[in-house]
């Protein structure tokens, strides 16, 4: 069973892929701009917005979750907690959780701008075009 104080841990690992976005961004002279980040139950969502909010505070995270799995989106607009009702029939079902923690919630709800659901076909979309030109 994972305990707070893991939580945290993983928290503040997933948080050094912000440092490199905004090192990787300073360089490129951004300064302002959405950051999508895919999200689950938020340890690696709430990690980038927190070292986002300390070395560069003009990049706000943005949640991108599956459509009908959207429940950190969901409790973001609400400003509680809310669930999904099914746990299965995506195929991101990596990020599909029950809800967001208890932990990185206060955190998602603090530092991340509205959510965003994606359908089956985008994510399609996307992993097609991941492929054509990240390959190696």
């Amino acid at each position: 069973m994972i305990k707070p104080f893991d939580d945290a841990l993983v928290i503040a690992g997933q948080g050094t892929l912000g440092l490199e976005l905004a090192e990787q961004a300073a360089r490129a002279g951004v300064t302002e701009a959405d950051v999508l980040v895919c999200c689950g139950g938020g340890g690696l969502t709430s990690g980038v917005a927190l070292a986002l909010e300390a070395d560069a505070p003009g990049l706000r995270v943005r949640t991108a979750e599956p459509e009908s799995f959207d429940d950190v989106a969901r409790s973001i607009a609400a400003g509680e907690i809310r669930r999904n009702d099914r746990l299965g029939g995506s195929i991101c079902d990596a990020i599909v959780t029950p809800q967001p923690g208890n932990l990185t919630f206060p955190i998602l709800n603090r530092l991340c701008g509205p959510g965003l659901a994606v359908t089956e076909e985008e994510v399609l979309r996307a992993m097609a075009l991941a492929f054509r030109h990240l390959r190696w």
